[in-house]
């Protein structure tokens, strides 16, 4: 099936062993509406920008839908060719086969989703194929709505000289199979904006940015922009350059993510919007540094483990579950409900200012190398400690500080009472101290607090 000029279509049709190609030849044009409730089957190629120079769109809209079952499809498919396909309303398109955006250099490839529209794509996606010669493939998705299903990878920029970009203002962004991901930039320059909507991926390897050499991979997750990914990480070593920057949206750890949750970028910048990071029930951690102008919240059910040396000056904030690490924040704030656990299991969490408001908890593991806060400026306002473990030693050393106000509202436990001022290695301390093992100054002083 070959389509040339402007057509509408309102029926029903099933190619049983050809392609449709739309602007077959050079110079051509070519525009292609499904619309009402018509169907189109295709065993076939789905070629849409064939010819050289070419230009073609197909649209489906209304209720109208398109099964392609054979081959690949290619939007953008010819030397300085352009191909657009539009998704909308409750339209559907299905393809099996790779789903090439951009597939053949020098061409342009342009997916747009939007309403309620659905993608589904049981093959390989490449936004930005091919790219032997500079100028390459550039392809692009706009998602502003809808559903985009795919169950295999998903390669942003797949080769060199491409360049791909997904823009995900609404709707929901799926890669639903276990064994594959998304890649950001896999030889080529690949981009991902989320600034609305969701990007969920359920592929064990998540979200990898910039995997090789000549890679240079960028996400972008912006306010009201939401990823779920079990993993984020930098391709293999000599990769190119990968970034990831939190303008606030919400990074959420999927069901079953991995320890090492967020590692490898060149770049994880925290822009003066801030971001989320929502554990979502798992441990994980992020080990490198966080830089810029803005802080994180840490959200949801379990433990964030924070173990970089992170220079990011805005307040980072634990509103839910537990922070862990032996890293650096500058400023720290925990809420009510929410808890501090420093080590990751084992050692100290620096901070510059740490604020603990009502209701919030630290809590200390008692083991042979004891955990502890350091904090140039503490405040706890109706803290409560908790300990793991039971106390043996004569000193624990639980948090150490410049200056402090307030006390823990948890007694001590039987047989130790809290020193606020202990010192220890030249530095002023919270101390729990054996009955007996302090100063007498002390043990008598800690009994009226």
């Amino acid at each position: 099936m070959t389509l040339g000029g402007n057509s509408v279509y309102t029926g029903t049709a099933t190619d049983e062993g050809g392609r449709l190609q739309a602007a077959l030849g050079a110079n051509s044009v070519a525009n292609l509406t499904l619309s009402g409730t018509s169907q189109m089957s295709l065993k076939g190629r789905f070629q849409v920008g064939f010819g050289v120079d070419s230009s073609a769109t197909v649209t489906v809209e209304g209720n109208a839908g398109i099964v392609k079952a054979g081959e690949w499809t290619s939007i953008g498919n010819s030397n300085n060719s352009t191909g657009t396909l539009n998704v909308k309303d409750n339209g559907t398109f299905t393809t099996n086969g790779d789903f090439n955006i951009s597939d053949v250099d020098m061409s342009k490839g342009v997916v747009n989703l939007s309403g309620s529209g659905t993608i589904t794509s049981s093959g390989q996606t490449f936004v930005g194929k091919n790219g032997a010669v500079a100028g390459g493939t550039t392809g692009t998705i706009n998602q502003s709505g809808g559903t985009y299903n795919c169950s295999s990878w998903i390669s942003v920029g797949r080769y060199n000289f491409s360049t791909g970009t997904v823009n995900v203002s609404g709707g929901t962004f799926n890669q639903t199979s276990a064994d594959q991901g998304i890649i950001v930039g896999e030889e080529g320059l690949g981009v991902l904006n989320v600034t609305g909507g969701s990007v969920n991926v359920t592929g064990n390897p998540g979200i990898l940015v910039s995997n090789a050499a000549t890679a240079n991979g960028t996400v972008n997750l912006k306010t009201n922009g939401t990823i779920v990914t079990k993993r984020v990480s930098a391709g293999a070593g000599g990769a190119g350059a990968a970034t990831f920057n939190f303008d606030g949206g919400t990074l959420t750890a999927g069901a079953g993510a991995n320890a090492d949750f967020f590692s490898g970028m060149d770049t994880a910048e925290v822009l003066a919007a801030g971001g989320t990071i929502n554990s979502g029930g798992n441990d994980i951690s992020i080990s490198q540094n966080l830089t810029g102008a803005g802080g994180i919240t840490k959200a949801g059910a379990g433990t964030l483990f924070l173990n970089g040396s992170n220079t990011n000056s805005g307040t980072n904030v634990v509103a839910a579950g537990t922070l862990g690490g032996t890293g650096e924040v500058d400023k720290l704030t925990v809420n009510s409900g929410a808890n501090v656990n420093p080590g990751a299991p084992l050692g100290v969490l620096i901070t510059n200012t740490a604020t603990f408001n009502a209701g919030s908890s630290l809590t200390i593991d008692l083991d042979a190398s004891p955990d502890m806060l350091a904090a140039v400026s503490l405040t706890l306002n109706n803290t409560a400690l908790v300990l793991n473990g039971t106390p043996t030693q004569p000193v624990y050393l639980i948090a150490r500080y410049g200056t402090r106000s307030g006390t823990f509202s948890t007694p001590a436990p039987s047989g130790y009472v809290y020193d606020y001022n202990y010192v220890a290695d030249g530095f002023t301390h919270i101390a729990l101290v054996q009955t007996g093992g302090g100063s007498p100054y002390t043990t008598w002083i800690n009994g009226f607090f």
